[in-house]
């Protein structure tokens, strides 16, 4: 009789509104002194890509990306009752386009402000996490775009954008009965840095070339003079790895998330997610191979000759100049802002006190610049966790 009285009465605790907020689906959950705990979930991606200018220029438009892989893992421990150690890695693989690495990663301190703050019976958060982007280098490759009017585009091997940055958030909720409803907003700021990669093989040198003989567009050298000279540069530009500065910026998100407590072991809930990110700025390429030396002496013999009959002193074509007009063009190159706006919801069951699995779904819609590559007309995911408690 005495057992029993005993798991009705933790079973009528873990269905309450106190012990609602132990569910790590909760968006309130926070570990208490000395609690650490662990989210960890594996998730699978459909992507059906749109038509936008990047994915022209590889001709990939209306391609199927499936399946990507997706890693996640939260840990965390309470430092006290309202001050909490926290961190995220997620991991991303997505063979139908060579891109693998880590794709979020941050680590931080969330501070439960409503301790000590009078709040009338709402749970106020402030956060502040680290962008751990800058941990692996962003990895490209400059090809030749496949269509499209940019002659120049750019595989990515990772996910990483090489800079590191600084969160700041805040998040405040409240639970009626079984019902938890909370909203947070954030603020990250990135450091611009020249932490990446850019490899410029054959494919890459011949978008320079069309990147030169276009920006004749509209002169004498239109056409075949053009091509002649992107080709001549082209030729005298080793193949190598550059690296780029790129700019600071600043991106923000917000949202909504639920969870009803169904009973002592059942949960679900859902969430609506919303997330800047705006394009990314190249400052400065850095220093490359070129032999101005052996593209001068060409230009000079070349105009002192039929078809060009000095033409390209007329229009200022040199060697330096050309280097100018290439670095420019890669200073203006990007344009991918992509604003993402996510339905989340997830089931969880409590298998013990200290152990819970989850299923979960996340669709994007988004809205993007013209050279996004993260621009799509479906992106779903589905995937499960498993949720424990120390």
């Amino acid at each position: 009789m005495r057992k029993k009285l005993k798991l009705a009465t933790a079973a009528a605790l873990l269905a309450s509104p106190a012990m609602a907020v132990t569910n790590l689906e909760n968006p309130l959950y926070m570990p208490m002194a000395g609690e650490v705990y662990s989210r960890t979930g594996l998730g699978l991606m459909y992507v059906r890509t749109n038509d936008n200018a990047a994915r022209v220029a590889h001709d990939h438009v209306h391609a199927t990306e499936f399946p990507i892989y997706r890693v996640h893992q939260d840990l965390g421990v309470g430092l006290t009752d309202f001050l909490s150690l926290r961190g995220t890695l997620s991991y991303t693989h997505n063979g139908d386009i060579d891109r693998t690495g880590i794709s979020n990663a941050r680590l931080g301190l969330n501070f439960r402000a409503s301790e000590f703050v009078p709040t009338h019976g709402i749970t106020w958060d402030i956060y502040a996490d680290a962008q751990l982007g800058g941990v692996s280098k962003m990895k490209a490759e400059a090809i030749a775009a496949k269509g499209g009017a940019d002659p120049i585009t750019f595989d990515y091997d990772n996910y990483s954008n090489g800079r590191w940055g600084a969160w700041l958030g805040t998040k405040v909720g409240k639970t009626w009965d079984r019902l938890t409803v909370a909203a947070y907003a954030e603020v990250l700021r990135t450091f611009g840095n020249d932490n990446n990669e850019i490899n410029v093989g054959t494919s890459g040198k011949q978008g320079i070339a069309n990147a030169i003989a276009g920006s004749f567009a509209g002169t004498l050298l239109e056409g075949a003079g053009g091509i002649a000279i992107g080709n001549l540069f082209a030729d005298n530009f080793p193949e190598q790895t550059i690296s780029v500065e790129t700019g600071s910026t600043w991106e923000y998100a917000a949202g909504l998330r639920s969870l009803y407590q169904l009973d002592s072991r059942w949960s679900f809930g859902g969430g609506l997610h919303f997330r800047h990110r705006p394009s990314n700025v190249v400052k400065n390429v850095g220093s490359f191979d070129l032999d101005t030396l052996t593209i001068q002496g060409t230009l000079d013999v070349m105009d002192a000759n039929p078809p060009f009959d000095g033409a390209l002193a007329a229009h200022d074509v040199t060697a330096e100049n050309l280097a100018a007009g290439l670095v420019d063009y890669l200073e203006n190159s990007l344009r991918d802002r992509i604003d993402e706006y996510i339905l989340s919801a997830v089931v969880a069951h409590q298998l013990t006190n200290n152990v819970q699995v989850a299923l979960y779904g996340e669709y994007t819609f988004n809205s993007a610049a013209a050279k996004s590559q993260n621009a799509t007309d479906i992106k779903a995911e589905l995937g499960a966790r498993v949720n424990v408690r120390f």
